[in-house]
């Protein structure tokens, strides 16, 4: 069983990334297009990992990914779990909850 405190961190996590996938639809009738969730989701992840895989990087642009950017990164392209668990994993991590989840 949750706790509260899980349960309200779990719904800001939840809030957070469905702030993001809708404000990448092209409109409210494609965000409410159950057809275009996927590839949002997949999209977001693959750009999160972009991102963050820059961010690391002390170069402006990184000549070559690291091994497990790009393991991540393919497994996201062809999974919509990996992206999931993707967009979950940086979320927590932007909202500070990486260590506070507990299920």
């Amino acid at each position: 069983m949750m706790d509260k405190t899980s349960l309200s961190h779990l719904s800001l996590l939840s809030q957070s990334i469905e702030k993001k996938l809708f404000s990448r639809a092209d409109s409210y009738q494609s965000y409410l297009d159950l057809s275009t969730l996927k590839f949002r989701i997949t999209a977001l992840a693959c750009a999160v990992l972009i991102y963050s895989e820059e961010s690391g990087s002390k170069d402006k642009v990184p000549k070559d990914h690291s091994e497990t950017f790009t393991r991540l990164y393919a497994a996201a392209r062809s999974s919509l779990p990996h992206s999931v668990m993707v967009l979950v994993s940086f979320e927590m991590k932007q909202l500070g909850l990486a260590n506070n989840l507990r299920v």
